[in-house]
């Protein structure tokens, strides 16, 4: 058994880059990482990328006499994801399983604020889905590594007039939990 000194290396803090692969990861005990088929999320400090597998929940039966449980059943607690992405990049909206049009706003020639104004951009639609991503968040240092095979999350726009800017929120769970390999903790080997 280690001690807590040689554990002292083994922690994984921070969030320097998060990374999502459409449809999620495949593979058994080696998988490639394709950057030109992933997506790096821009996340802020503060709650951009949380897992979770909850709280369990224990009932038991007691009986008079005794300070212990006479039985119990515990159930786990759910898995959840969240994922906030502050950026209303429309390839981040597409990558999130949003579906797009072309859209372009102009002012009338007549306006004060509107003037010869043209704002072009994309519209997306208000049905969402879901959408399967595989994830891989590295920390600070670069050595650690988080990994999330498949996640299966709902994407939604959130924009509550405060300080913080328009954000893609991500949140869903483990797509295949029950898979001996739907998450891992990776370190950097010598090359």
């Amino acid at each position: 058994m280690k001690t807590k000194a040689q554990l002292q290396a083994s922690v994984l803090t921070g969030i320097s880059s998060l990374f999502a692969m459409k449809g999620g990861f495949s593979g058994t005990s080696n998988i490639t990482l394709d950057e030109s088929k992933m997506c790096e999320f821009p996340c802020s400090e503060d709650s951009g990328f949380n897992y979770s597998e909850g709280t369990p929940t224990t009932d038991g039966f007691k009986v008079h006499g005794l300070g212990v449980y006479w039985t119990s059943k515990m159930t786990p607690g759910d898995t959840e994801i969240t994922i906030e992405i502050p950026c209303h990049d429309t390839d981040i909206l597409t990558f999130c399983g949003f579906t797009s049009a072309d859209l372009t706003i102009a002012g009338a020639q007549d306006g004060t604020v509107f003037k010869g104004k043209t704002y072009s951009g994309k519209v997306f639609s208000g049905i969402r889905k879901a959408v399967i991503l595989g994830l891989f968040a590295l920390d600070d240092t670069e050595e650690n590594a988080f990994f999330v095979k498949k996640a299966k999350l709902m994407a939604s726009v959130v924009f509550d007039g405060s300080n913080k800017p328009l954000c893609v929120t991500l949140t869903g769970s483990i797509h295949e939990g029950a898979a001996a390999d739907a998450l891992g903790v990776l370190t950097l080997q010598a090359e």
